[in-house]
């Protein structure tokens, strides 16, 4: 595994991207994959003061012409690291149900990759809070829409 200060270091040579007007689907998702990664690392040694930063400088993206697969990946890895730093599962659940968005458009791969990086945070200890009460099918949180 590579160290995170030289994931740092790499970051501040390629971030931010220059002529962010000729990029097309592709290279965003690359972008996305390199946030994802340097967000998986910062979410699963709980640095929750990077994962912050990380996660503002890629809403900074522009994404606004990208497929549905980026912008799902941020909205999961927000869920992800809010679970991570809070352990309410209330965020776990919301991260299953941007999961279950890529498995209802057919992309299953994402899906299970989704669900497996899910289920290991889940492995953490997780503090429930005496009031709240949610029904769980397969240890996985049900009615993930509400707050």
């Amino acid at each position: 595994m590579i160290p995170f200060e030289i994931i740092e270091r790499l970051y501040s040579h390629l971030f931010p991207v220059k002529l962010p007007e000729i990029r097309n689907d592709e290279f965003n998702q690359v972008v996305i994959q390199a946030y994802n990664n340097i967000l998986t690392q910062t979410i699963k040694y709980d640095w929750h003061i990077k994962t912050k930063y990380y996660l503002s400088e890629v809403r900074k993206e522009p994404l606004a012409n990208s497929d549905y697969l980026c912008k799902l990946q941020i909205l999961y890895l927000e869920q992800l690291s809010l679970f991570s730093e809070t352990g309410n599962p209330i965020y776990n659940s919301k991260a299953f149900y941007y999961a279950n968005i890529a498995k209802d458009l057919g992309d299953n791969l994402h899906y299970e990759s989704l669900v497996a990086e899910l289920e290991k945070f889940s492995n953490k200890t997780i503090t429930l809070l005496p009031e709240i009460k949610m029904p769980m099918i397969k240890n996985r949180l049900i009615n993930p829409s509400s707050d």
